[in-house]
């Protein structure tokens, strides 16, 4: 999955950094927050396009033990109504997961745990969370740049768990 304004403002900020004469840390991290900020709010809403596609198919066990779900006790990290996921940590997505089934979690887990993507989304998550609540982040752009590409992988697979049919994500890629 590919999100072109996020790889738009990198390649921006890149060019900035590479052409402004004496590199300034101070400039540069204030760069890195900004896309932090825009990375995550990007991977939130992809989430929310995913999950309201994959509630939309019909005729499906997984979504009706989701709204099964739902109904019986709602939830904090996804709400129907509001159409948002909240937090987006991988324990986070993996709890959304299990709403569909135990199955579609599984398989998520199985594809990021421990994996070069699951570094990279936390530290994409937990840096962006720093700079939410004013504590900043020593994150270079070169570290930003390396998590965002390899977290990408993560959005991938949240697709791939919900079983989405490969037309329903053919124009977030």
């Amino acid at each position: 999955m590919r999100c072109r304004s996020i790889d738009n403002a990198i390649e921006v900020i890149r060019n900035h950094i590479n052409t402004t004469e004496g590199k300034n840390p101070e400039i540069e991290s204030y760069l890195v927050s900004y896309a932090l900020t825009t990375i995550y709010a990007e991977y939130e809403s992809r989430l929310n396009i995913l999950i309201a596609r994959r509630c939309a198919l019909t005729d499906d066990v997984h979504l009706k033990n989701f709204s099964q779900t739902l109904a019986k006790c709602g939830t904090e990290v996804y709400r129907v109504e509001k159409r948002r996921t909240g937090r987006i940590t991988l324990s986070d997505l993996a709890k959304i997961l299990k709403q569909f089934g135990e199955d579609y979690r599984d398989g998520f887990t199985l594809q990021i745990e421990n994996k070069p993507a699951h570094t990279a989304w936390d530290k994409i998550v937990n840096n962006r969370q720093l700079v939410a609540h004013q504590q900043g982040t020593n994150l270079t752009f070169q570290e930003l740049e390396e998590a965002y590409h390899e977290s990408l992988k993560v959005l991938d697979a949240f697709g791939e768990a919900l079983n989405l049919p490969r037309e329903h994500l053919k124009d977030l890629i």
